[in-house]
C-alpha cells in the first residue's frame, strides 16, 4: 500500500489530487511501519519515501495559497 501510495503522489506532483493524502490513516500508516523495527530496512525506507511524497502533496497547498 506504501509504495502504491507514493506512486500516486509521484504521478500527480502538482498536488492536483492532495485531498485524498490528508486522511489520517496515511500519516500514521508511514509513521507507524517507519518506527516498527520487525519491517525489513527496505520497507521502511519505502515508508519514509510515501512519507515524503504525502507530505510533498500536503504541503503543495500552502505554497500554492500563499502566492493566491
Amino acid at each position: 500500500m506504501l509504495t502504491s501510495t507514493s506512486d500516486i503522489a509521484d504521478a500527480f506532483p502538482n498536488g492536483e489530487i492532495r485531498e485524498y493524502f490528508r486522511h489520517d490513516f496515511l500519516t500514521t500508516l508511514t509513521r507507524e511501519t517507519r518506527a516498527n523495527q520487525d519491517f525489513s530496512d527496505r520497507t521502511r525506507d519505502t515508508a519514509r519515501w510515501a512519507r515524503e511524497q504525502i507530505k510533498r502533496q500536503t504541503g503543495m497547498f500552502l505554497s500554492l495559497s500563499f502566492w493566491a
